[in-house]
């Protein structure tokens, strides 16, 4: 997807909204079924189907790529350090400052 950024921060909500659009997919798709059988029978289901299965794979990737566009976590500001003459990575959290 161009214009994303995939990495280890973005992945667990990337993942969290896969896993719920496709329990929503399975719950819903049933419902869609004999909703659209009820109000029309089966003749109503055969004219929207392929519509409404392009509107939830339009929605899902629109959602993927909104998640992906946030910027999730801490940003690692990289300065040139003089003394050692190399990049190097200033941070506040201790754990990872070199």
């Amino acid at each position: 997807m161009p214009g994303l950024t995939f990495n280890n921060s973005n992945w667990p909500e990337i993942i969290k909204l896969l896993r719920f659009d496709s329990l929503c997919m399975a719950v819903g798709t049933p419902l869609f079924y004999h909703i659209s059988i009820l109000m029309g029978g089966y003749q109503l289901f055969d004219n929207i189907k392929l519509y409404a299965l392009w509107i939830v794979i339009l929605i899902s990737i629109g959602a993927v790529y909104c998640i992906g566009k946030k910027k999730i976590g801490k940003e690692i500001t990289v300065y040139k350090n003089e003394k050692y003459d190399h990049e190097v990575f200033k941070t506040n959290d201790y754990r990872i400052e070199f």
